[in-house]
């Protein structure tokens, strides 16, 4: 059986062809870091990088993200600017970096050196889930995530001495310890 009006069917199966095909992102949105593992009070630094793959010049990028609990962070280098946050970015702080436009082929860098609260310490395993999240002209986009994993475990080293020239029997001793964390960190990055 014929439907009464076949172009109104092809219209509509062009419809869902199209609603259920993916769709590129506008922006190709990375971020990476040299230690997937830190120790509390250390630093590494996140590397954002928004591209634009497309052969059109896209405008009305801005990329969010919230610090995680437990970690601080400060911008090292933003091409364009962060465009929301401070300077010394908080723990559970809103930001957004604000990129007007890339033309194709062009890239934008932000890098953001995080560090694990020592005071106090965040648990060993606490993982730092940052997200990021772009959009293009107020519509959603990218997404890119990097975990940070705080890796406290303390193996302490150490050395006692007795200083015993010179004490008669029964008088006071003086003695020396010596301690230090040997424990190397589990991140395999690091030598």
């Amino acid at each position: 059986m014929m439907p009464q009006n076949p172009s109104r069917l092809f219209t509509l199966i062009a419809a869902l062809c199209l609603a259920l095909s993916p769709i590129a992102s506008a922006i190709d949105l990375k971020v990476s870091t040299p230690k997937s593992a830190i120790r509390p009070g250390e630093s590494t630094e996140l590397h954002v990088i928004a591209a634009n793959p497309t052969g059109a010049l896209q405008t009305g990028i801005e990329v969010n993200f919230r610090m995680p609990s437990g970690f601080t962070g400060s911008q090292s280098l933003a091409t364009p600017a962060l465009s929301r946050g401070s300077a010394g970015l908080t723990t559970d702080e809103e930001v957004g970096w604000n990129i007007a436009q890339l033309a194709p082929g062009q890239i934008a860098h932000l890098r953001i050196m995080v560090t694990a609260s020592s005071s106090p310490a965040l648990p060993d395993g606490t993982a730092g889930p940052f997200e990021f999240a772009s959009t293009v002209g107020g519509n959603a986009d990218a997404t890119a995530a990097q975990s940070i994993t705080v890796d406290s475990q303390h193996v302490l080293d150490g050395a006692f001495s007795l200083e015993t020239g010179g004490a008669a029997t029964g008088e006071p001793s003086a003695a020396v310890l010596t301690y230090g964390n040997a424990a190397p960190s589990r991140n395999p990055a690091s030598g």
